[in-house]
């Protein structure tokens, strides 16, 4: 089942995602949020189980993802009650017909 954005993002926004290939199968996903005390990252990649990622500098978010290349559906958790799609990113219609976020994976 695919989670479904009900709230706008939190006063602050965040900036687009960024993903760096770490390894063949590893990458680094971070992205802002200035208000936010927590953030989990959940996708098709895992069955929408969350990922809490960790503060990293004073607003910055990330996570180390078990990705190969592609293009992932996602969607975030901010403080444990709003789920959100980043502003500025490419969007899918999820199986509820609300809306994800695609997370795109570069191959290098």
């Amino acid at each position: 089942v695919v989670p479904a954005p009900s709230r706008p993002a939190p006063r602050g926004g965040a900036q687009p995602v960024a993903a760096r290939r770490l390894s063949p199968q590893r990458v680094l996903v971070s992205l802002t949020f200035r208000d936010a005390r927590t953030v989990a990252i959940a996708g098709e990649w895992n069955q929408w189980n969350l990922i809490p990622m960790r503060r990293d500098g004073a607003a910055r978010w990330v996570a180390e993802l078990p990705l190969r290349p592609g293009v992932y559906r996602y969607a975030l958790l901010v403080n444990d009650d709003q789920w959100t799609v980043p502003p500025g990113v490419a969007t899918a219609t999820d199986d509820l017909g609300g809306q994800v976020a695609l997370l795109i994976v570069p191959d290098r």
